[in-house]
């Protein structure tokens, strides 16, 4: 079970005007995958988390208000604020199910026991919650509320080590009939509980914790029933570091280690609480911003603790179950992550700052796989440099899908290849390949002149003027037309063709096999299309009944064909029609 579909109409940054409730802000996970997200400061990562956490907590709590944006508020809208999820399916059927949590109440309909059960699963975190593990200013680090305190990570695990069936409850439920009522046997209940837990918990936080650092290893203090008593309700973290117990330390755990480390030891606290956790029908997992902390060399440990399918050294469940939604403001980072996820399993979507008509700004969404979108967002937001660096990506992008293999690279003096790497290469190569099979380089020809835009639009005197803008959109319009081309194998390289003609004066037919030096393509431009030239090699010629015999003088297809019909003595006519492949059919045919 999975959502397949976001939407957010009107609530806090995330504007829609009339009309557009159901689509402007729209992320689409078909069919249930993960979710990477690059943002920049302010452009609504953060009212998007607040939006799905809304949403799930509105399943507890009934009169949860939905935060609407300021701007609408004076809109006669058709539809009302709302954050709106999808799921797959639901409860075993084939049939997808909505939850809306909406302005209007009587629009929400998120009093469900699946939300509840995704609500007890502590799914919501960001860096500012984990900062509550390490950046604090007392001498000394207390977990008990950040792991059992109200809305703590293991307030809704049943206490695994009660006396009798009237203690067998939640460990939140337990601590408030402590606070409540205490007594000898609740008071020892709880303690019991939380060390059992917590030594439970501690094998699968150092498995985490290796995958960031191996010289680093992690156990919690004990909670006694006197300390309970004395309402000293404290758990504490040791860390050995190199063998050194920074606990024994006048400089302790948090004053000691890095911020990259105490970032580790934070995430790997709330995953292995979050591991400790009874399965929900449906496991969302979403971390804002979670990698803030942390250097490049300890973002990939995450990533691979997030997607393995064992945790090494550990039984516990991992990760590969739950749907996941990471949000980042460093766009390197977020180009790295997405090459290493992979789209199989992830889409991957931007958001940035738009600036609305009326003059305040508002997000804009855009999948993190077109380019095209981005350049045109890009352009509207008048960031020319940034529109015409995606188009110069663009550009090369198509030239390249288009081009044969052996015009993409070049030939070094010590007999190795390279790539081309410069666009202006590509297209001077572009134009030499459509000249050679016939179609016009012209519709292109402007791309020439538009270099210095999508070249280097940095050097632009003027990134405002009118000319600028100009060449951006000419540049668009090149596009479309490079969308246009296309180059189809219709032969590979290899495959055989046979020839079988009588000759002009003895009557006998002879039979030629060749086979194909170079692919056989169709070239289209527009609605103009051309088939490429190609050469072939002849391999065997046989007379009627007689024996093949081995030949070798290859060439261009149409002048092996002219010698053929030479050496027979007949005029040539098409060689597509008088060539077949293995199966019988024509060259005229399979190219039709």
């Amino acid at each position: 079970m999975k959502i397949t579909e976001i939407k957010i109409n009107n609530y806090r940054a995330f504007y829609n005007e009339k009309g557009k409730e159901s689509d402007k802000h729209l992320i689409d996970l078909k069919p249930g995958k993960n979710l990477l997200i690059y943002g920049e400061n302010g452009s609504g990562k953060s009212s998007l988390f607040k939006g799905l956490r809304d949403l799930f907590n509105s399943s507890v709590e009934p009169d949860y208000t939905l935060i609407r944006n300021a701007f609408s508020k004076e809109m006669e809208l058709d539809d009302e604020p709302f954050v709106e999820i999808t799921f797959d399916s639901i409860y075993g059927t084939n049939e997808p199910s909505e939850f809306r949590f909406s302005h209007d109440p009587h629009r929400t309909n998120t009093n469900n026991e699946l939300l509840r059960a995704t609500v007890r699963s502590r799914s919501f975190m960001t860096y500012r919650d984990l900062m509550r593990i390490h950046f604090i200013n007392q001498p000394k680090v207390n977990l008990f509320d950040f792991l059992f305190g109200a809305n703590g990570l293991l307030e809704e695990i049943p206490n695994p080590a009660f006396s009798r069936p009237e203690m067998n409850l939640k460990m939140g439920e337990l601590l408030k009939r402590v606070k409540d009522k205490p007594d000898e046997i609740n008071i020892q209940d709880l303690a019991n509980g939380v060390n059992q837990i917590l030594t439970d918990m501690n094998k699968s936080l150092n498995c985490l914790l290796s995958y960031f650092d191996k010289s680093m290893t992690i156990s919690f203090s004990e909670l006694t029933a006197d300390a309970i008593k004395k309402g000293e309700l404290v758990i504490r973290i040791n860390v050995t570091y190199y063998n050194i117990n920074l606990s024994e330390e006048v400089e302790q755990y948090h004053n000691f280690l890095n911020e990259a480390r105490l970032s580790a030891l934070a995430i790997c606290i709330f995953l292995a609480a979050r591991l400790s956790v009874p399965p929900a029908p449906y496991e969302i997992l979403f971390l804002d911003d979670i990698f803030t902390g942390l250097d490049t060399s300890n973002r990939i440990p995450l990533l691979n603790i997030l997607t393995d399918r064992i945790i090494v050294g550990t039984d516990s469940d991992t990760f590969t179950n739950h749907q996941i939604i990471l949000t980042t403001y460093d766009k390197q980072w977020y180009e790295l992550a997405k090459n290493t996820l992979g789209n199989s399993n992830w889409n991957c979507v931007e958001m940035y700052i738009d600036r609305h008509t009326n003059k305040f700004d508002q997000p804009t969404i855009l999948s993190g796989e077109d380019d095209f979108l981005k350049a045109h967002t890009y352009f509207k937001l008048h960031q020319y440099p940034a529109c015409a660096n995606y188009q110069r990506k663009i550009c090369e992008s198509l030239i390249k899908k288009f081009l044969p293999d052996y015009k993409k690279y070049d030939a070094l003096p010590n007999g190795d290849i390279a790539p081309v790497n410069k666009l202006d290469t590509y297209i001077t190569r572009l134009e030499s390949y459509l000249t050679e099979n016939g179609l016009s380089f012209e519709p292109f020809s402007r791309l020439k002149t538009c270099l210095r835009v999508v070249m280097n639009p940095l050097s632009h005197d003027d990134l405002e003027s009118p000319v600028f803008r100009r060449e951006l959109e000419l540049v668009f319009d090149i596009i479309a037309d490079l969308h246009n081309l296309k180059n189809t194998v219709i032969l590979n390289a290899g495959s055989k063709i046979i020839m079988k003609k009588k000759h002009a004066e003895t009557g006998i037919e002879k039979e030629y096999i060749c086979q194909l030096l170079s692919p056989l393509r169709k070239i289209e431009c527009k609605s103009i299309v051309k088939y490429s030239k190609f050469e072939i090699l002849p391999l065997t010629e046989k007379d009627g009944e007689g024996q093949k015999i081995k030949i070798s003088h290859g060439g261009k297809f149409d002048d092996v064909y002219k010698r053929c019909c030479h050496s027979l003595s007949v005029k040539p006519g098409d060689p597509y029609e008088d060539f077949k492949i293995q199966d019988g059919r024509t060259l005229s045919q399979i190219i039709a």
